[in-house]
């Protein structure tokens, strides 16, 4: 892990932006002192994944329940109040 100093990091700010950007993790240091961490961010998940993607990836289960999206469209639109009046 590459430790740069916080006066390095403003002469050299493209160089350390590079660093971390080809993967390398960078510690910022002022007197000598850690005081934060430079890391490439990971590559973030889709919030959302549309029904057609979630087929493929789990077969379809729904195939052999033809009701069971009825029941989970009905599942969603329900409220806690729902619930306790069942």
């Amino acid at each position: 892990m590459r430790h740069v100093s916080v006066r390095e990091l403003r002469n050299a700010t493209a160089g350390v932006v590079d660093s971390v950007s080809s993967g390398q993790t960078v510690v910022l240091t002022s007197n000598g002192r850690e005081i934060a961490e430079l890391r490439p961010l990971t590559p973030s998940r889709p919030r959302f994944v549309p029904a057609s993607v979630l087929a493929l990836a789990v077969g379809a289960p729904w195939s052999d329940d033809p009701d069971l999206l009825s029941d989970l469209a009905d599942a969603r639109d329900a409220t806690l109040d729902d619930a306790a009046d069942a």
